[in-house]
């Protein structure tokens, strides 16, 4: 496995860090688990499609209420 240095602004580490405890995982997992979002958006837009906000309705169906931009 290779490993890396990164430099990130407070802010960012400070969300990292809640995201992992939320989920219970370490922020090397966090940190993967985002690389893959970003692998599955890459994939996505060579398709023509985009990431979205979605909420979902008693019924269980889904509405679209915005796009992730930029990834």
């Amino acid at each position: 496995m290779r490993r890396m240095t990164i430099a990130m602004s407070d802010s960012i580490d400070d969300e990292l860090a809640a995201f992992a405890r939320t989920n219970g995982v370490s922020k090397g997992e966090a940190i993967r688990r985002a690389v893959a979002v970003l692998a599955l958006a890459r994939q996505q837009r060579a398709k023509g499609r985009s990431l979205g906000i979605v909420e979902e309705d008693e019924d269980r169906r889904l509405r679209a209420v915005g796009r992730v931009v930029g990834v």
